[in-house]
Order: structure tokens, then C-alpha cells, then sequence
């Protein structure tokens, strides 16, 4: 019952937010769209879950539905996580093509330490640049 209630709360979201998201691509906006932040740590509903069934899974959906079904051309999917595990953000980390930018919220720490630096560019794929060309019919990655 609790599973079910989650993805009615989820799918909402995404329906409630992907209107006012058509309305910014059709004026040409690109917008840089964070879904899912946080998503190491376990404050939220939505984050703390590792796994490929736990919460990078939601960030996936909340991507293929955005994509797949409302059509979004104009958003710059953006990973994040908290400073907290940092051994363990790869267990959080979706699909490649799925995320243009990886960021990291400072909250234990006041500047991002060497190690979350590199913790972050190996998640990543060890780009720690990616050139995204924007314009307002679509989005692509070079």
C-alpha cells in the first residue's frame, strides 16, 4: 500500500510540474532541472535508497517520463547529492545519459574536499567538463 501511494505522489509531480515546463520550452527557456536532490541522503520520501531499484530507479522514471512521454526538450538534468557518504554516491548514480551536470550540496563540509571532488568526477565518468550546445528547439551534448 505504501509503494502504491509513493508512485501516485511521484507520477503527480511529474504531471504537475511538466505543464509549467511546456510553457518555458515552448517559449524557448531552457531550464537546468534538478529532480530527485539530494538524493543520498535520507531526510526526504524520495532519497537514501541505494541500488538500481532505489532512488536513482525514481530518477530514471522521473527522466523517461519528462522525456518520454511529456515531450521536454528544454531541461538540463542535473544530478545531485548531499556531502554525506561519499564512498557510496555510484550506488545513486542513473543512467549516463540521463544527467548533463553532477552537483554536490555542502552541508557536513564548508568546501568540497579533494576526495569529493574526485569521488564526484569518477561517478561521472571522469568528465570533469561537458560541453552542452543549448538552443531553444532542443538540447545536445558534444
Amino acid at each position: 500500500m505504501r509503494a502504491a501511494r509513493s508512485t501516485r505522489r511521484g507520477s503527480g509531480g511529474w504531471t504537475q510540474s511538466s505543464p509549467i515546463l511546456r510553457q518555458l520550452d515552448n517559449a524557448g527557456v531552457i531550464a537546468i532541472w534538478r529532480p530527485i536532490h539530494e538524493i543520498n541522503e535520507g531526510w526526504s520520501w524520495w532519497g537514501g535508497r541505494p541500488g538500481p531499484q532505489g532512488s536513482r530507479r525514481l530518477y530514471e522514471l522521473t527522466y523517461e517520463y519528462m522525456v518520454g512521454v511529456a515531450g521536454l526538450q528544454n531541461l538540463v538534468w542535473t544530478w545531485n547529492v548531499k556531502d554525506v557518504q561519499m564512498g557510496a554516491i555510484g550506488e545513486y548514480f542513473p543512467r549516463g545519459e540521463t544527467v548533463d551536470v553532477a552537483s554536490l550540496d555542502m552541508w557536513v563540509g564548508r568546501y568540497p574536499s579533494d576526495y569529493d571532488y574526485n569521488r564526484m568526477l569518477e561517478v561521472a565518468g571522469g568528465r570533469d567538463r561537458k560541453s552542452t550546445r543549448l538552443n531553444s528547439s532542443h538540447i545536445t551534448n558534444s
